[in-house]
């Protein structure tokens, strides 16, 4: 990869701001203004919006490359940068659109709508990239905040800044802003690519590029920060490994931002339930602070925003703040003069300390998620979509496991067995695809229409993903603006899938601090309990036990536009732990007759059998033998 820094020597006179400008994308947004109303959420899971490909992992940057864009049924139009159906779909929420009126939900096209494109795949699959050839492992990094904080804007720079995309490609979004008149928005338009999007000034919705650092691929998400689109900014906090908080230091947004309703506080709250446990806080905007680049305004944030960090319990020790201007550049690939009282960020943790000077040393420092490949397969599916010489590809995140071509597989719910033609990583076809890996899956004899958004993939022959009929969870009552009685139906939000469950029993009131059982089935709940409960969900559901697989145990939930509780489920009648190559003794799994079956609290506690209960295997080891940790070496539902 080219150097970062030589090779964009022309920028700094393309970059400077034009009259009236205000910096970033995001800026011109009026909150007042009309809005395209989101689906609500009862739709925003399978039945609305699951088959998209602005979160896919092979669209192709430049013109040269075009092919695999152009075969997809949501590929980019030349003119409009925009789906053909998105552009049809988004026209009709804008013409619909203003604050006070009601928008229909957006629907998935049906099949007789979805077009076969007759353009050729540019991906061959017989052509296969050995995975010896893939020299940096992948992270994946979430872009959240508040509205109008300059997310996309910090996005699109840095994606090309790190030549993410190419110069023929940027050329081409700087003049469209031009025409628009918003050149502002060159850098978010990298990011932002529906209609509505780059109309509205916002993001509706997570769109992915991948960047290259020093020691990583960098997959960065750029998720929503409009209260209507939460939904899918917990989708994007679900594929990430890493969150990238972004701050305005504008006068009047900071403060915006932190109130009770401010995104910046849910946004902190929802990455920290989903298992993001690193954090990089960037401070943007700092070229118009009154005075420009003023250090006094930077610490006053810092101060506040620790607080909060704080309290949504991320280690602070660990938490990384860099002040920036997304607009300008200044501390994303290199050091900015405009800030030389910023000498360095320094994070201590217990893998060993850690200092840089931008955002790209920053992601370089971060630490990759434990590994989880022995584990059965498991990809949660966020977008699905059609190539006209190949078929179907299903596109996710690799939670554990891997996958390579000829495996047989099965989508749950609906336990569909197909079997995997080519796996598809970034624009290459590979001989294997790992954990953590945003992967497509071209598969074989389904069409478009059978596999939605939150399905989950797994090998048939080993533990294959299993509808859920009824689960036991731990959860924490964060807000509601009454009581939470039996039978109270929210939204449950776990990895991708999104669908109403209803509170079937209330089982016991737990202490938030020591976890002791206070009360049994208790007959109404308020905010700041902690609980433990029995849901079932309403639609079909893949979910699996966070003692099995964390990552697809945990979830959120919600409803009237806010986030009720978070929490891990625990238990899933008549379910089996997990079998790996270490048997049931790998780290992360909890033998089933030893899990918890009260939980509540702070953390989740088990008592460890004595040596002659088991027989361990070689080179096993508790890393704590009082509480129960993932290979973080953090309690994961420390609440």
């Amino acid at each position: 990869m080219a150097e970062f820094a030589s090779a964009r020597a022309s920028i700094t006179g393309s970059a400077i701001p034009i009259a009236g400008y205000s910096s970033g994308a995001e800026h011109t947004f009026d909150p007042q203004a009309g809005v395209a109303e989101s689906a609500p959420e009862t739709e925003a899971g399978q039945e609305g919006g699951g088959n998209t490909v602005t979160f896919g992992g092979v669209e192709t940057f430049s013109k040269t490359n075009s092919s695999t864009a152009g075969s997809t049924v949501g590929a980019l139009t030349e003119d409009t940068g925009m789906t053909p159906i998105s552009q049809k779909v988004t026209s009709e929420l804008i013409a619909a659109g203003g604050a006070d009126s009601t928008v229909p939900p957006m629907e998935t096209p049906g099949p007789n709508t979805l077009q076969d494109s007759q353009t050729k795949m540019h991906i061959n699959p017989d052509v296969v990239v050995e995975r010896n050839l893939i020299t940096k492992p992948y992270l994946n990094a979430v872009i959240i905040g508040h509205l109008a904080c300059g997310k996309s804007t910090v996005s699109g720079r840095l994606v090309y800044e790190c030549d993410g995309i190419d110069e023929e490609l940027m050329t081409k979004f700087e003049r469209e802003a031009n025409l628009a008149g918003k050149a502002a928005s060159k850098y978010a338009w990298v990011m932002d690519k529906l209609q509505a999007e780059r109309e509205k000034g916002i993001s509706i919705d997570t769109k992915l590029r991948r960047l290259e650092t020093r020691n990583y691929y960098v997959n960065i998400i750029d998720a929503p920060g409009h209260i209507d689109y939460v939904h899918n900014m917990i989708t994007g906090s679900s594929q990430a490994d890493v969150a990238i908080l972004v701050v305005s230091a504008k006068e009047k947004e900071f403060e915006e931002g932190v109130t009770h309703d401010g995104q910046t506080r849910e946004h902190l709250q929802l990455a920290y339930a989903m298992g993001v446990k690193q954090l990089i806080v960037v401070v943007n905007k700092m070229d118009v602070t009154k005075p420009p680049y003023s250090q006094k305004r930077y610490n006053f944030i810092e101060k506040n925003v620790d607080l909060l960090v704080k309290k949504a319990g991320f280690d602070a020790e660990t938490v990384i703040y860099i002040p920036i201007s997304g607009w300008m550049g200044d501390n994303l690939v290199k050091r900015s003069e405009s800030l030389n009282w910023f000498k360095m960020w320094k994070i201590e943790r217990k893998s060993g300390g850690a200092s840089g000077k931008t955002v790209v040393d920053a992601l370089d420092a971060m630490e990759r998620p434990p590994k989880l490949e022995r584990y059965p397969l498991r990809m949660a599916v966020h977008s699905v979509y059609k190539l006209g010489t190949v078929g179907v590809v299903a596109a996710g995140k690799i939670h554990c496991g891997f996958v390579k071509p000829g495996m047989s597989v099965t989508f749950g719910p609906p336990d569909l067995k197909t079997k995997v033609r080519a796996v598809q990583l970034h624009h290459d076809a590979v001989t294997e695809g790992y954990q953590g890996e945003n992967v497509g899956l071209q598969i074989e004899g389904l069409d478009v229409k059978d596999i939605r958004k939150g399905f989950l993939c797994g090998e048939t022959s080993r533990d294959p993903p299993k509808k859920v009929q009824l689960f036991t969870a731990q959860m924490v009552i964060l807000q509601h603006p009454g009581v939470i009685k039996k039978g109270y139906t929210p939204m449950l939000h776990c990895h991708t899938a999104c669908v109403p469950v209803k509170f079937s029993e209330l089982k016991e009131r737990c202490d938030r601090k020591t976890g002791g059982r206070m009360e049994y089935s208790p007959t109404v709940l308020k905010a700041g309990d902690a609980c433990v409960v029995d849901m079932v969900p309403s639609k079909p559901i893949c979910v699996e036990s966070f003692f099995d697989y964390p990552s697809l145990g945990r979830f959120v939930v919600r409803d009237m536009k806010q986030t009720i509780g978070v929490g891990v489920i625990v238990n899933i009648a008549g379910r089996d732990p997990p079998q790996t190559d270490d048997d049931k003794w790998a780290v992360g799994t909890v033998p089933f007759a030893r899990r918890p079956q009260t939980t509540g609290g702070r953390s989740v506690t088990f008592s460890i059998p004595q040596p002659d209960e088991f027989e361990k295997p070689k080179n096993f080891s508790f890393q704590d033998e009082e509480t129960f940790r993932t290979q973080s070496g953090k309690l994961e539902t420390e609440l």
